[in-house]
């Protein structure tokens, strides 16, 4: 949606209303699945609601930055880095999320495609 019209509108705002629209949808669904009255929403969970708002502005703000001044295939892959990053953050801040061997290898592989396509990329462009 936001390739297509970015020259009509800005992408910021385009944002706001797929998170807005977005949003509306996921408490229409949530709605049927939770009865609305067991939530306990207090002023800390305002906090975070805000604080993750936020975080989820902030990165599509930093990605259609980056997409305005780099190619898309080039920095495209470097969303890989999110399941690394959201794997060893899991592992510092959650005490019941441990980090297995499995996971470490899959972190390894992930983290070595992203270095082999860096290389790959640079060499193409030194020939």
């Amino acid at each position: 949606m936001v390739k297509y019209s970015r020259h009509k509108v800005d992408r910021i705002l385009l944002t706001a209303y797929q998170m807005f629209i977005g949003s509306l949808f996921l408490i229409i669904i949530s709605s049927f699945a939770v009865n609305p009255l067991s939530l306990n929403f207090n002023f800390k969970a305002l906090l975070l609601f805000v604080y993750l708002a936020f975080i989820s502005a902030a990165a599509f703000g930093i990605w259609f930055y980056l997409i305005k001044y780099n190619r898309l295939g080039y920095i495209s892959i470097y969303r890989f880095i999110i399941p690394i990053s959201g794997s060893l953050l899991s592992a510092l801040f959650l005490p019941e999320e441990t980090i297995g061997a499995n996971t470490i290898i899959a972190l390894l592989m992930v983290s070595y495609g992203i270095v082999m396509i860096n290389r790959v990329q640079q060499e193409r462009q030194l020939h």
